[in-house]
């Protein structure tokens, strides 16, 4: 008799990925070793896998299943397997709790533990033959020292006739990482094999590759260097003397302290590092964007130095604070002065580098066609003129607000867009606040 509640279920939450039926489907037949970086994939091919040896579990004297995980995930695998099975499942984690190994086996299907404290339980007498299980699943010690204990389990495996050994499922996170390079791919990949006398084995349907695969179209724009105006001079050179004074900036506690307190001033960080670094900033961004940039890049920096002088501890720190955001408000009382007079996209136009330039013209290929919608304004509703101010409201719940729906769409998200740090990234967006590109 079907169950009316499954007509509710989102068929996307339980439905598995078509690369995960067909791993399921590998380890089903032959010893796998799964490489996956997600714990759901994971989850997934073990308590499948539980359930299709889960027959040999129940009836007498039935086989057991043995799970081999790192000490973190020990409690998160026992849950999904005593969740999602009518298995019984225990967890041993601890040295003293292997003196009862016999009564676990008699009364759980599944033992979950530890490298470490499963090589304990094969040197008892209980587990010296490893045909009790029907399932032995690893993911631990595959690395490192560790390796030890896996070992010494598939050399136990090894003494087995073909036909009574086990099944074995090897976890990996995934191996295309930045940390292993890719020449060492496939030694890793034997190493793997060897250890657990398994195969790796990937995903191999053409239409799921190409559908979860992605093949974007790589484009390198070159752009002249962009000859600077009499303004990006005049900028450069404000701040450049900024920076001069604070290379030759003195700070040496111990002439002005006693020894006494010599020791705490060694603790103190060096007072023209953050305004030095907030001066190269400044620069990085006249000479990458231009003068516009830079003059909105100039109020995100001030904005940051307020924040610094209210925190700072130090005197000396606070002053030279004080004198790089002087310098900044002369920046940008010169841009000011400058502009004077021009629109904004005049602005942006003859103070900003080519560089900027195309950038802008590359977003616009990639505009939604037609015109923006107007945003619809809603109408303030009038007060009822017989309704009395006096008039007490009524107890009880009060109606829920009226459904309103909100049309869901893909083509919000237009381009990702990488910055070399956050006053470069909020330049950026106040460049595509301007009416012409908002939007």
């Amino acid at each position: 008799m079907s169950s009316y509640l499954n007509e509710n279920v989102y068929t996307h939450t339980f439905t598995p990925k078509e690369y995960q039926v067909e791993l399921l489907d590998s380890v089903k037949k032959k010893n796998t070793i799964v490489c996956s970086s997600t714990s759901s994939s994971k989850a997934f091919i073990v308590v499948k896998l539980l359930q299709e040896y889960a027959w040999g579990m129940r009836k007498s004297k039935g086989k057991r299943a043995l799970f081999v995980l790192d000490p973190q995930n020990v409690p998160i695998m026992t849950s999904h397997v005593k969740y999602l099975t009518d298995l019984d499942v225990i967890s041993l984690t601890k040295t003293d709790e292997t003196e009862h190994i016999s009564k676990y086996l008699e009364r759980y299907h599944v033992i979950m533990t530890t490298g470490e404290i499963c090589c304990d339980l094969l040197k008892l007498q209980e587990l010296q033959d490893l045909t009790i299980f029907n399932l032995i699943v690893i993911d631990d010690c595959l690395y490192g020292q560790r390796q030890k204990y896996v070992k010494m389990i598939i050399s136990r495996y090894k003494l087995l006739p073909e036909s009574s050994r086990p099944r074995i499922l090897g976890l990996t996170s995934g191996l295309l990482s930045t940390e292993l390079q890719p020449d060492r791919l496939e030694a890793e990949l034997r190493r793997l094999e060897k250890l657990l006398n398994s195969h790796v084995d990937t995903s191999s349907e053409i239409v799921t590759l190409i559908r979860l695969s992605c093949r974007p179209q790589e484009s390198i724009i070159k752009c002249p260097k962009h000859s600077p105006t009499s303004l990006h001079e005049a900028l450069k050179a404000i701040v450049n003397h900024s920076i001069e004074f604070l290379l030759e900036h003195r700070y040496d506690p111990s002439e002005i302290y006693d020894d006494d307190l010599l020791e705490e001033f060694r603790q103190v960080p060096d007072p023209k590092e953050t305004p030095l670094q907030l001066l190269n900033e400044f620069l990085e961004i006249l000479d990458d964007m231009g003068p516009w940039c830079a003059d909105k890049a100039a109020i995100n920096i001030l904005s940051k130095i307020e924040k610094l002088k209210v925190k700072v501890p130090y005197e000396r720190h606070y002053l030279l604070l004080c004198m790089i955001s002087t310098t900044l408000v002369h920046v940008r009382a010169v841009c000011d002065d400058t502009f004077e007079g021009l629109e904004e996209l005049e602005k942006l136009r003859k103070y900003s580098t080519l560089k900027v330039l195309e950038f802008l013209d590359i977003l616009k290929q990639f505009k939604p066609p037609g015109e923006k919608p107007e945003p619809i304004v809603e109408q303030e509703k009038l007060p009822d003129p017989e309704a009395s101010p006096n008039k007490t409201k009524p107890k009880g719940r009060m109606p829920r607000r009226n459904f309103v729906s909100r049309p869901q769409t893909d083509d919000n998200l237009c381009a990702l867009v990488f910055a070399h740090n956050r006053y470069k990234a909020k330049t950026i967006f106040a460049l595509l606040c301007l009416p012409p590109y908002h939007g």
